[in-house]
Parts: structure tokens; C-alpha cells; sequence
């Protein structure tokens, strides 16, 4: 299903129960604004929903941030994006939004630093993203290094069970994911997948 060229945000949950799933869709040039050239909410999707899923969707070209995931007068966490192809978006790919007034959930607040705890006072218990450190490419083998945490710190054991995802992104095309691991600290990831006679291991 496509969502496209909506003045504001492609697909809402404002003020939603729990539960949102977002699967299969074509999220794109979405936020630019009404008829008069007024821009107030910009974001491709914005969850405002505990326990909602995002997965294997489009989304590009959204004025704002792909996906915003916003705390504002209501605590949301357990919201899981994964298997998406996120890009072009004017701001961040993902967003996780503490918002204190309307303006900042409508519009976002960029990005949250990485502080190695889970906080669920914060959109989505403030999971931190991955740090990669090392990315080397040895012939048709990809080895990545890094880790979820503060990053002057390192790896935090708080995220001793997330999940990453490596993924291969063509031009107008779904991400491929190409290899998941578990873990605070991401080492070497052994899967291989051919793709367009090339054969990338992470």
C-alpha cells in the first residue's frame, strides 16, 4: 500500500492504543505541507503507539524524519522497526522523540545520543543505536566491527539481547538484510549473500 504526498505525516498513530502495524508500504514525499505552503508535522510516519511494528516498508523523500517515534504525555516503548529500506528523507531515517510541547512532537528533536541505559521515560526506553568502529572490505568479504552503547565508553550490557541488522540497499530497491547478530558488542557476522554477482559476508 503507498502513503504519498500527504501534507503532513504519511501514516499517523497519534494518540494510539498499542499495537500499530505498519507492514509493505511505500511511505514517500510525504510532510511537504497544505495548499497555502504551511509545514506544522513532518515525519513519514509518526508512532505514537506502544507495541507497534514497522517492517518491510519504504520509506524515502518524506520532508522530516522517516520514521518519528515520539513520547509526548504518554510513555511509548516496544516499538520494533526492522527490515525497512529508510532513505532521502530530509532529517534522520529514525527519530526517538522526547517531546515537552507540540512543536517538538510534530517536528522532532534529531538525535539522541547514545548513553548506554535504557530509560523508558524516554520514546522507546532511549535505545541507543550502533557504533561501528571498523568496516573493512577484504575481496568479496565485508567484515564490520562495533557496539551498542555510550560511545566513549563502549559496549553496554543493557543491550546484551538486541538485535542489528546488515542490510544491502540498491537504488530504488528493498534492503536486503545480509546478516543479524545478538549482542552488546557486534564482532563478525558470517553470513553471505550473493547480490548482482558479488558476494558480501558481515
Amino acid at each position: 500500500m503507498r502513503f504519498g504526498k500527504g501534507c503532513s505525516a504519511g501514516i499517523e498513530s497519534w494518540y494510539g492504543d498499542k499495537g500499530i502495524r505498519i507492514l509493505n508500504c511505500s511511505v514517500e514525499a510525504n510532510a511537504f505541507g497544505n495548499e497555502t505552503g504551511s509545514i506544522s508535522e513532518t515525519a513519514g510516519i509518526r508512532i505514537h503507539a506502544n507495541d507497534s511494528l514497522v517492517a518491510y516498508s519504504l520509506i524515502r523523500d518524506n520532508f522530516g524524519h522517516g520514521i518519528a517515534v515520539v513520547r509526548y504525555n504518554k510513555d511509548v516503548f516496544n516499538v520494533t522497526i526492522t527490515r525497512n529500506s529508510i532513505y532521502n528523507n530530509t532529517k534522520l531515517g529514525i527519530d526517538l522523540v522526547n517531546a515537552d510541547n507540540l512543536e517538538i512532537a510534530h517536528r522532532g528533536d534529531n538525535v539522541t545520543l547514545n548513553d548506554g541505559v535504557l530509560n523508558c521515560s524516554m520514546a522507546n526506553c532511549g535505545v541507543d543505536y550502533p557504533v561501528i568502529t571498523i568496516s573493512e572490505l577484504d575481496g568479496d568479504q565485508l567484515y564490520v566491527e562495533g557496539f551498542i552503547g555510550n560511545e566513549s565508553i563502549g559496549g553496554s550490557s543493557n543491550f546484551a539481547n538486541a538485535s542489528i541488522e546488515f542490510t544491502w540497499s540498491g537504488i530504488q530497491q528493498m534492503e536486503t538484510v545480509l546478516s543479524e547478530t545478538t549482542g552488546a558488542t557486534a564482532r563478525s557476522f558470517p553470513d553471505t549473500m550473493e547480490r548482482d554477482g558479488y558476494t558480501l559476508e558481515a
